[in-house]
């Protein structure tokens, strides 16, 4: 029997840092083929591989979890899937980004079209072990689906469409004289939501300026048919919403809902990085020590800052949304988190690849990094609303 297997909703974050790899990936014509990432029972997720080979990293499905309750990895911050072909056959990798920067590889194998990699070592992390495929894809000519905007800013420039599973191409202008730092894109088959995409500005740059353009990329598979063993046929939605766009100065147009998250967010990253300022003046006072041991100590500093909320943290939520129901300022709670957290770990990201640089060369200056840091945690400092 012909079955439907349903694409996990995934919550894509993108910078403008990102856009060109994924503009090079998306230029190159479809291979036919895609990974298949099963979470559990017969539910799948789905990765189209452009050309020859493709790298996808996403955060962990709740579905995943171990427990009888799903829930939010705290040990995995990232999973990340690689494919590249060789000849008939494709080398597969699973590794995981754990919360110190650090990433971890689980699985890896060399494999023809539909034999199987199973990823046992999920369960060390407390999550289902899980299984990865290359499967066939039957493309289907894309139709460029209903634009719907809930914005008066943001203006569709032009979409382009190729085949299914291909991602839609869109080029946004910014008609304001605001800065952009953030958008909600939502794709709808029907009523119902398959995807949420929040392309956002990096720590220390706006997403589009005043007058300006940004590409984007929305996927375009939403669920996949089986009409052969390993052999599927995807479709589309029907439906694009620029549902929000959210501004520097912490202004919005459109839902509210991604702009209270970005503020509440915003008081999270406040708080963490007036503690990371002083552990940066700390370790640039210790630059003349051995180099290995200064990284290390930051790199403990930097691990061990809290990123739990505080009461306080909750009372200026309070006072910006004096409105909303304590239920809902309790589920905004969660972003102040997300803002306490994200600095800790973008920090560590940074840190992990200076020294991996300064392994290889020994010339690499800690002062002119942890100065480079500096810089770029002030001018994020400095575009929070």
């Amino acid at each position: 029997m012909k079955s439907l297997l349903t694409i996990l909703i995934l919550t894509l974050v993108s910078s403008p840092a990102s856009a060109p790899a994924q503009a090079a990936q998306s230029s190159e014509r479809f291979s036919g083929y895609a990974i298949r990432f099963q979470v559990r029972d017969d539910l799948a997720a789905f990765t189209p591989i452009p050309g020859s080979q493709v790298k996808k990293g996403f955060t962990v499905p709740p579905l995943m979890a171990s427990g009888p309750t799903p829930r939010y990895s705290t040990l995995i911050s990232m999973i990340n899937l690689s494919a590249e072909r060789r000849g008939d056959e494709w080398d597969l990798s699973v590794s995981v980004t754990l919360p110190k920067g650090d990433c971890q590889v689980l699985a890896v194998g060399r494999l023809k079209e539909a034999e199987k990699l199973k990823v046992e070592k999920f369960v060390d992390y407390d999550l289902r072990p899980s299984e990865v495929s290359i499967v066939k894809i039957d493309p289907v000519p894309a139709i460029e689906p209903q634009i719907v905007n809930l914005t008066s800013s943001i203006e569709v420039s032009s979409i382009k469409a190729t085949v299914t599973p291909m991602a839609f191409r869109l080029v946004l202008k910014n008609n304001s004289n605001k800065r952009v730092k953030a958008l909600e894109i939502n794709a709808y088959t029907g009523t119902s939501m398959r995807y949420l995409v929040w392309p956002q500005g990096s720590e220390d740059q706006v997403l589009i300026e005043p007058g300006g353009t940004y590409k984007t990329f929305m996927p375009s598979d939403t669920s996949y048919k089986l009409v052969a063993p390993d052999e599927y046929e995807p479709s589309q939605p029907d439906r694009l919403e620029i549902a929000t766009v959210v501004f520097v100065d912490g202004s919005y147009e459109g839902n509210p809902s991604l702009g209270r998250k970005l503020a509440a967010k915003a008081i999270g990253a406040r708080v963490q990085l007036d503690r990371v300022f002083p552990l940066i003046a700390s370790a640039l006072d210790s630059t003349g020590a051995d180099t290995a041991a200064v990284l290390a100590n930051f790199k403990e500093t930097v691990w061990s800052l809290d990123v739990s909320v505080q009461p306080a943290y909750a009372d200026q939520l309070k006072m910006q949304f004096p409105t909303l129901e304590e239920r809902e300022l309790n589920e905004l709670s969660g972003s102040i988190g997300w803002g306490l957290g994200e600095v800790r770990s973008r920090i560590l990201i940074d840190l992990n690849t200076f020294s991996k640089e300064a392994a290889k060369d020994p010339a690499a200056s800690v002062r002119g990094w942890l100065t480079k840091e500096r810089e770029k945690c002030e001018t994020w400092q400095s575009l929070l609303p």
